[in-house]
């Protein structure tokens, strides 16, 4: 009987476990510590290659599209692109304060200020001490 129960255990911690995509040899959680380890060394350009790979074999993990989007945040020419990754991402993360106030500062930096003005209001109602955001909040405002 202790047997059958290990071996059901085993089976559930097994099942557990990110499930590698059809001719993915590394798998999920390989593909994202690559990915953060290059992004984190300030390595934007293979970060953005590792993230894309990771998102070919995964395309709606949401962590994998908010990093994406993170990294090409850093180029004018990857600003559209974030914008996209990151309203898809909300869709399915709706109270990461951090992905709205990153949306808010592209649409800052594309001269787009309501919907700044809303993703800064929306930032501040689930993290009222974003300070960040507040002066880019009154900033907004101002202009």
């Amino acid at each position: 009987m202790q047997i059958i129960n290990l071996f059901l255990v085993m089976g559930l911690l097994f099942s557990a476990q990110p499930k590698k995509a059809k001719g993915d040899v590394y798998g999920l959680d390989v593909r994202l510590k690559i990915a953060r380890s290059l992004k984190e060394a300030g390595k934007f350009d293979a970060a953005e290659k590792a993230y894309r790979d990771l998102l070919k074999y995964y395309p709606n993990y949401p962590p994998a599209m908010k990093e994406l989007a993170e990294v090409l945040s850093t180029k004018k020419s990857g600003w559209n692109e974030a914008i996209r990754l990151l309203r898809k991402y909300l869709k399915k993360k709706p109270n990461d304060a951090d992905a709205h106030y990153l949306l808010a500062k592209l649409y800052i930096y594309k001269s787009n200020l309501k919907d700044a003005e809303r993703e800064l209001k929306i930032t501040l109602k689930l993290n009222p001490k974003n300070i960040e955001a507040r002066m880019d909040l009154a900033r907004v405002l101002y202009w």
